[in-house]
């Protein structure tokens, strides 16, 4: 059902988010649950939806979850977020953090390393400290990389923002179709004219129905009967 919900939400340009990535066994606590889980029930019953999502739907945007697996938190978690996401899936775009309320709890740090790219946080965050880190900077990169592959891929790019007015236009060969279908039709009025006309002033070459000789023979045995 996601892979088709996304499919369509696709076609109209928007970035379906699909959360919450992975393993969010509870809505109470979630900041606290670990969940443990063996390498098959968690591809069999926990990422079979995204995995669809994914290579069915050709989303472009996640969000990573509150939980750990095991003691990891989620979004930190490297073999889920970047192994088996992007390399194993395929998956080309975004993922953003569920809503961020302790960056001691979601380290930014780790959670770049792991595979997020957006912070949901209610302020800026200061990276001033990791100016001079090649490491971090480059995973800062790849991060607004990944964010403008799914901004580009949306109707954002078709002049749909809040910065931006929005303008109708009649691509050139929707022009050309138009123009066909308006000469197509003047063709044919001006040919139904000109038959029109032509029978008018010439009713000899009005054809008229003529009557069989059978059809005679048939008619003059019904009056002799």
């Amino acid at each position: 059902m996601v892979a088709i919900e996304v499919q369509a939400l696709n076609e109209k340009g928007v970035a379906t988010y699909v959360k919450h990535f992975a393993l969010n066994d509870t809505e109470q606590n979630r900041q606290g649950v670990s969940t443990w889980a063996n390498e098959q029930s968690i591809r069999e019953l926990y990422l079979s939806g995204f995995e669809s999502s994914v290579r069915n739907g050709g989303t472009t945007a996640m969000m990573s979850s509150y939980n750990r697996i095991g003691a990891t938190w989620t979004g930190g978690y490297t073999e889920l977020m970047t192994n088996v996401l992007r390399e194993e899936w395929g998956f080309e775009g975004s993922v953003v953090t569920d809503f961020v309320n302790d960056l001691d709890y979601q380290s930014i740090i780790q959670g770049l390393n792991a595979g997020n790219d957006i912070w949901m946080y209610f302020a800026e965050v200061d990276m001033s400290e990791y100016a001079d880190n090649a490491y971090v900077v480059t995973l800062l990169r790849n991060a607004c990389k990944n964010t403008l592959y799914t901004l580009v891929n949306s109707n954002a790019m078709n002049g749909i923002s809040q910065t931006s007015q929005v303008v109708s236009i009649v691509p050139l060969w929707q022009k050309l179709l138009y123009a066909g279908d308006v000469a197509a039709a003047v063709v044919i009025v001006l040919g139904v004219i000109l038959v029109m006309r032509r029978r008018k002033k010439h009713p000899e070459l009005t054809v008229e129905p003529k009557v069989s000789v059978e059809k005679e023979k048939v008619i003059d045995s019904n009056k002799k009967s």
